[in-house]
């Protein structure tokens, strides 16, 4: 016989203890004499025991419960024996053999059967053996994904997706022993959808096996849930973004797709990352990450994927701090992504403009940590760019240089930074560690250098025009003061490619939380009147002017000035319609607040960074785009008027 162990998923273990009971009637017949036994005409087991007495393994006597109709005979032995060899102790029925011998040892493990005959009839018992197993719990899932157990608090979080929000919840406990689970006090079917789960409160699970019970706490978020451990305790030990990486293990657990999404223990390196929003000496307290996943042994980087974005090794984690209510670095990217065209389009179809990224709540060696967003970088990947004849350049600081104004003296090949002494605001990105500068110097060299019709004709060339109007348009529409000349990247696809429009100069947009009507400060910008990257008010100067665009404009190279009405015309009609650029906004307060992690988030940092309720704030988002747009739809319409300002 096969030594059954009772599947988890069932739950229920059933003990059955048979006793046969004879009764004998006390009444004499006639003659005085005891009434004799009746006798059955069947070959029967009428007993099937296990003594202590010659199975030392066990704690007590097991007595088998037999099912005659099934012919079955059954015996739970506790999950501990350490022998799985047992001599039996069998009752026939009257006149009853039985083969094999009954004093013969059985095997737990194996298959055991007993033939046994009176008179000419016979019939065949089975043995089966189940495991006795103590009231435990191993796991859970929830709508089919792992939850998290926090060790810190014994409490288990599940996330649950938002599509399930409103959905009945299948909750299944993994143990030994279950035979019964409560949720919240009311017995539910684990193997069945049973009740709403509220993302907002606390929950208990109980399960349950004879008098014996046990009971968890279950927290179910709206996000998915991005749990960092590391051997060190605090996560201000994290290092500065200038050192080296400290190793932690991460997992990241998500409702969606039955658990697709969720992955356990992926080994990394972290340290701090940012400028402004990584500095606790400009009052940040919460503070963006570095994340780049390792092979654990080798500590070579290792692409993964996480939330079904891009395969690869570096991820972001952004604290979203500059912001009140941490979504508009995200919504502006999204809306960047859906406008913003490359010139080489042709070549890297799946080439993406921008970042793409996931909200999630966040623990650190258990404790919370508020809500953050695990972000995409802008880099290679992310481009597509060619491996080869690609280059990435990052406007770093507020300087003449990433304004196309001037040049003090050039870098040198190798060299990461163009930035401190001659003050020109460039870092390299790629390629890395062979950096060169001469894309980004022979075009900075043009746009200084030349004027007029110069200038008009060689720069379609080197910049592509349809690309700077959807950045230039872009970065005003969502009043984006720190990105016009820093906060941004310019790319070259390939430089070695026939085609010249593969060859040209882009934009991208990048940090984009200083944003619709806030500045990094948190400071409003109220009756936004600037043109950003043409001029600061009624000034044509400061930093706020691009020299890249207010030449392209001065010139209207590459017909700049009707593309940017005709452009301004066709995206007011979809991407940058109010209702639908409002539409961003109130879809995160709708995730956000119905499952509770903006409430968590403003009680985590209500000591500093400070949060705001969401309504109020996306109503000054509407008045400030109400304002915003009139101004722009003005000044876009009467925009061959207004080009003697510049």
């Amino acid at each position: 016989m096969n030594l059954t162990l009772i599947s988890r998923k069932k739950h229920y273990i059933f003990v059955f203890f048979v006793f046969l009971l004879s009764l004998v009637s006390c009444e004499k017949f006639d003659n005085g004499k005891e009434p004799i036994n009746p006798t059955t005409d069947e070959a029967k087991i009428t007993s099937f025991i296990l003594k202590k007495e010659l199975n030392p393994q066990l704690k007590a006597d097991i007595t088998a419960e037999i099912d005659d109709k099934e012919k079955i005979i059954t015996l739970v032995i506790d999950y501990d024996v350490t022998s799985t060899l047992f001599t039996p102790t069998i009752t026939l029925s009257d006149e009853t053999t039985i083969s094999p011998d009954a004093s013969q040892q059985i095997d737990g493990l194996k298959q055991n059967k007993y033939t046994v005959t009176r008179k000419d009839a016979s019939k065949e018992y089975s043995v089966k053996f189940l495991i006795n197993q103590p009231l435990s719990l191993i796991s859970l899932n929830v709508n089919g994904a792992k939850a998290w157990y926090n060790e810190v608090d014994d409490k288990y979080y599940t996330s649950i997706h938002e599509k399930k929000w409103s959905d009945k919840a299948i909750i299944a406990p993994y143990g030994t022993g279950i035979q019964k689970v409560l949720f919240d006090g009311v017995e539910i079917d684990p193997t069945q959808p049973s009740t709403i789960i509220d993302l907002k409160k606390e929950h208990t699970l109980r399960i349950e096996k004879g008098g014996s019970y046990l009971e968890k706490t279950i927290v179910a978020r709206g996000l998915p849930i991005f749990v960092i451990d590391a051997n060190f305790k605090n996560i201000n030990n994290i290092p500065e973004k200038n050192e080296a990486r400290k190793e932690v293990e991460i997992s990241v657990y998500d409702g969606k797709k039955d658990g697709k999404y969720t992955v356990e223990k992926l080994y990394a390196g972290i340290k701090r990352r940012g400028g402004w929003t990584s500095s606790e000496y400009n009052g940040h307290e919460k503070l963006p990450y570095s994340i780049e996943f390792w092979d654990k042994d080798t500590k070579l980087e290792k692409d993964t994927t996480l939330f079904g974005l891009r395969k690869d090794g570096d991820w972001i984690l952004d604290a979203c701090a500059t912001d009140y209510i941490r979504t508009r670095n995200r919504i502006s990217t999204d809306i960047w992504n859906d406008i913003a065209r490359l010139p080489y389009k042709n070549a890297e179809p799946k080439a993406r403009p921008g970042t793409r990224g996931k909200f999630v709540e966040l623990f650190f060696n258990g404790k919370y940590h508020g809500m953050y967003c695990i972000t995409e970088k802008v880099d290679r990947n992310q481009l597509n760019l060619d491996m080869e004849n690609g280059y990435l350049y990052k406007a770093k600081d507020w300087d003449v240089g990433t304004r196309f104004k001037y040049y003090y003296s050039l870098p040198n090949d190798g060299d990461e930074n163009w930035i401190m002494d001659s003050e020109l605001g460039w870092q390299t990105k790629y390629p890395k560690p062979n950096f060169k500068w001469t894309p980004l110097v022979d075009l900075t060299k043009f746009i200084v250098d030349n004027n007029g019709d110069t200038f008009k004709n060689g720069i379609v060339s080197r910049f592509d025009i349809d690309n700077l109007v959807d950045f230039f348009l872009f970065i005003n529409l969502i009043g984006g003061t720190d990105n016009i000349s820093k906060n941004s990247y310019v790319g070259f696809y390939n430089l070695a490619s026939t085609n010249n429009k593969e060859k040209l100069g882009f934009y991208t947009a990048w940090d984009l939380d200083a944003t619709f009507g806030r500045e990094y400060d948190h400071s409003r910008v109220n009756n936004d009147t600037n043109i950003y990257g043409l001029k600061w008010g009624k000034q044509i100067s400061g930093e706020i002017i691009n020299h890249l665009i207010l030449k392209a404009v001065q010139t209207n190279a590459g017909d700049i000035n009707s593309k940017i009405k005709s452009r301004w015309t066709e995206l007011r009609q979809k991407e940058f319609k109010q209702e639908n650029l409002m539409a961003r906004f109130y879809d995160y307060q709708k995730r956000l607040e119905n499952s509770g992690a903006y409430q968590r988030e403003i009680d985590a940092w209500q000591g500093g960074d400070e949060t705001r309720p969401l309504t109020p704030e996306l109503e000054y988002i509407n008045s400030w785009l109400t304002s915003r747009l009139s101004y722009l739809d003005n000044y876009i319409q009467n925009w061959d008027s207004h080009l003697k300002e510049f």
